[in-house]
């Protein structure tokens, strides 16, 4: 089991004790030389990622063990730094201190070139001490807790390591005042000091022993179960790292308060909050999106976050501002089993950090992929310097969401017999009547928006297309009928509250105006009169003394629901409606239980519910519970066919391809057309095609071999593996050294144990497919290279 907390806060959490204060010695330690190895690493990759990991545990597993061994524990793990106390307030204390701070110096005298596989790197070791009072504490809500410790005593430590330089160790006054003569110090000003040595006879170590495992229960209330049991080794990730500051959460009350709220937004992103830290930097928290577990849309989580963090504090007093970086990083534990943390490791976290402090208060600085996501609005503030790049580094402020819009560069193939019948399906709707519902099933990737998409330009203008799209992440109620009120209602995000209640009031007359002049509509025309106020109350507005207001839980849902469906049924009376649900595996149970309500309610309309649908992990079609009567369609896009696979492939490219890259092509991608297109536009940009002739005609074909898995795929896939448990991943992941297919007694072998109900756990997964009574198959060539690259080289080797 794992240490993530220090064994202080264990002890005072079972005590129930929130907060308190201490007087200790303090001690900051930082590795010198660490960026610079970091921005050498950085064109190596994940290789790069891995070394630098490897020698952070290197150098910081005998340094915990010397301040472990002194009577200190680390109250903070800060990429290549530590923060450390030692409690009591005493010159046995502050010698203790020193003689940890001497024995850690000598390990770097000792070793002053770091040798790696990848070159030499000189690092030494800047250390500051202090002394005084530490305060700490433990916020957060019960089912998640975090902890800190801030004070005079942990802000000394820091400025007196801002003094040092490489090698040195420095202590402030407060710290001096309590040295007896045997410290031999060299003063560098009234307030600070050299420390060279101490003239004492040497003193042993003492040796505390081994120390109990911290209790589960505990351990649990501040990091996810599952974090404590991961196995050492790390893994390489796709990550999105927030760094946010903040001012004005001074008293324990208020912190406690405003992490509470903190944590509850992190935790509703399925974000991971790391730490608080009251460091150089001011205060601040990270949070990562994509570690310890991945999802296909990380970015748009981390910036909704971030979005709905600053709509939560415009009316506080709590000032903050935060940087927000993407890319791969390793992703584990760094230190000892006596303290460890699990922690994110690569240059994007560094800049992450550059990035909030360069912000200013109330923004958000974004660089890299994450600027290019859509759905959001972004201003560009050219190449902004920052330390620890060697060059500038395009830098973009977050300024909110925008509306996005379906857009398809390539013209749909393949899919011509799948359109036929939809496109049959559809037909009542031309002579006033209900189609029924169609389900698009296919898996992530197959091309189910591009269809609906294709399908909605054949229609044009002969219907009215209303696009609800289902939220992955929050799934609030009715939350894909709340995305399409907004665009009807004409609701901007960053807009005025007065100003979006304007735009709402205007549109809902005027479709008051049109439904008394269509005959047959008077009932829909009455019912939203009435039930006006449940639409607003869907888009955040309300009016007091509205029926809304006036009515308890049940009688508001009851409400919500005729209204929105009388809002449809209208809509049916002006012209015939296309109703498009997009990724209806992810409706909210609201949502799922208003379908065949709505779908009966308007069965003499002409209304048609398209849904487009994901299987779920175990291959079977999500049940929308539809009513017998109701005219269903149900589409399973398949693989494309190798003709139509080479036509997109030609069309991305804009020329044809050759024999060899058609063939890598269908056996690398399972003929997905998400795969397809994005694996030619990564070689594309990564210019690893080459132009050749044949056939008279030039063709694109491979320049090399090989090539890493893009990045867009590569986040798609590896959420797909964090969904399966702990034991089954590791086995999937083992298994990825084998290659597609692998015997099951080899993999038994390696792992020494029975793999039974792993191996049939992963086939229920759809992970792979079993040949015979010994041999398996991956059923994505993708997926299995997705696992096979997560892992470190040193476990590959």
């Amino acid at each position: 089991m794992h240490t993530l907390i220090p064994r202080f806060i264990h002890e005072q959490y079972v005590a129930g004790r929130e907060n308190g204060r201490f007087p200790a010695v303090t001690l900051l330690l930082d590795i010198a030389g660490f960026t610079a190895m970091t921005q050498k690493l950085v064109p190596y990759g994940k290789e790069g990622a891995e070394v630098m990991a490897d020698m952070v545990n290197r150098l910081f597993a005998p340094i915990i063990t010397i301040l472990h061994q002194h009577g200190g524990f680390v109250t903070l793990f800060a990429g290549d730094a530590l923060t450390v106390v030692f409690p009591r307030h005493d010159a046995a204390t502050a010698l203790a201190a020193c003689r940890a701070a001497l024995a850690i110096g000598r390990i770097f005298a000792r070793q002053r070139l770091q040798t790696t596989r990848l070159g030499d790197f000189a690092l030494m070791v800047k250390q500051g001490l202090s002394a005084g009072d530490v305060a700490w504490g433990i916020v957060g809500p019960a089912a998640h807790k975090t902890y800190f410790f801030r004070g005079a005593a942990i802000a000394g430590c820091a400025h007196a390591e801002h003094r040092a330089q490489g090698g040195d160790i420095v202590v402030d006054a407060r710290l001096q005042a309590l040295l007896p003569p045997a410290a031999v110090l060299q003063p560098l000003d009234a307030q600070y000091a050299r420390l060279l040595g101490l003239a004492e006879t040497a003193v042993a170590a003492e040796n505390p022993g081994q120390l109990p495992p911290l209790d589960p229960d505990v351990a649990g209330r501040f990091f996810a179960p599952a974090l404590w049991q991961m196995p050492q080794l790390g893994e390489f990730r796709y990550v999105v790292t927030l760094f946010i500051a903040f001012q004005g959460a001074n008293d324990f009350a208020g912190l406690n308060q405003f992490i509470t709220q903190v944590t509850h937004l992190a935790d509703r992103f399925d974000g991971f909050f790391v730490e608080l830290d009251f460091g150089d930097k001011g205060d601040f928290f990270i949070v990562y999106f994509g570690a310890p577990v991945a999802h296909e849309n990380d970015v748009r989580r981390g910036l909704n976050f971030v979005l709905a963090l600053r709509a939560a504090l415009a009316d506080t007093p709590i000032a903050w501002r935060a940087g927000v970086t993407s890319g791969v990083v390793y992703a584990g534990y760094v230190g000892s089993p006596l303290r460890d943390k699990y922690a994110c490791v690569g240059s994007v976290v560094n800049l992450a950090a550059r990035l909030m402090m360069h912000a200013a208060w109330g923004e958000v600085l974004v660089a890299g992929d994450v600027a290019r996501h859509p759905g959001f609005d972004f201003t560009p503030l050219g190449d902004v310097a920052y330390k620890g790049f060697a060059q500038g580094v395009p830098t973009y402020r977050l300024q909110g969401k925008t509306a996005a819009e379906r857009n398809f560069s390539h013209e749909l193939v393949g899919r011509e017999a799948e359109m036929r019948r939809l496109l049959t399906f559809t037909q009542p709707l031309f002579v006033g009547q209900q189609a029924g519902v169609a389900v698009v099933y296919g898996e992530a990737g197959i091309g189910k928006s591009h269809f609906t998409y294709a399908f909605s330009q054949v229609l044009g203008t002969r219907v009215r297309w209303l696009t609800g799209q289902c939220d992955s992440i929050l799934r609030e109620p009715f939350n894909p009928f709340v995305y399409f009120l907004r665009r009807y209602f004409g609701q901007a995000a960053g807009a005025a509250a007065a100003e979006n209640e304007a735009s709402f009031q205007r549109r809902f007359d005027a479709l008051l105006v049109a439904l008394a002049s269509i005959p047959g509509a008077r009932r829909q025309y009455d019912e939203l009169r009435r039930t006006r106020p449940f639409l607003g109350a869907l888009l955040g507005l309300h009016w007091p003394d509205s029926l809304y207001e006036r009515l308890d839980a049940q009688g508001r849902y009851q409400n919500t629901v005729t209204a929105l469906s009388m809002l449809l049924q209208a809509e049916c009376r002006r012209q015939p409606v296309v109703l498009e649900l997009e990724d209806g595996h992810w409706l909210d149970d609201a949502s799922r239980a208003f379908l065949p309500l709505l779908a009966r309610q308007a069965a003499d309309l002409p209304l048609l519910i398209l849904v487009t649908s994901r299987y779920s992990d175990s291959g079977a079609r999500p049940d929308y519970r539809l009513p017998p009567e109701v005219p269903r369609l149900e589409i399973a896009l398949p693989a494309l066919a190798p003709a139509a696979l080479r036509d997109l492939a030609q069309n991305v490219l804009d020329m044809p391809i050759d024999a060899h890259l058609h063939r890598l092509l269908l056996e690398k991608t399972d003929a997905n057309p998400l795969f397809v297109q994005q694996i030619v536009y990564y070689l594309k940009e990564n210019r690893l095609l080459t132009v050749t002739a044949g056939a008279g005609q030039q063709m694109a074909a491979l320049a090399g071999r090989d090539f890493d898995l893009p990045r867009t795929l590569n986040t798609l896939l590896v959420a797909r593996l964090d969904r399966l448990t702990p034991e089954v991943k590791e086995v999937v992941q083992t298994a990825a050294v084998l290659g597609r297919e692998f015997e099951s007694r080899l993999l038994a072998h390696m792992l020494q144990r029975d793999l039974s109900a792993e191996l049939q756990q992963a086939e229920h997964e759809q992970i792979w497919t079993m040949l015979n009574a010994v041999k398996y198959m991956f059923r994505h060539v993708l997926l299995r290279d997705a696992a096979y690259e997560m892992q470190l080289r040193t476990r590959l080797r």
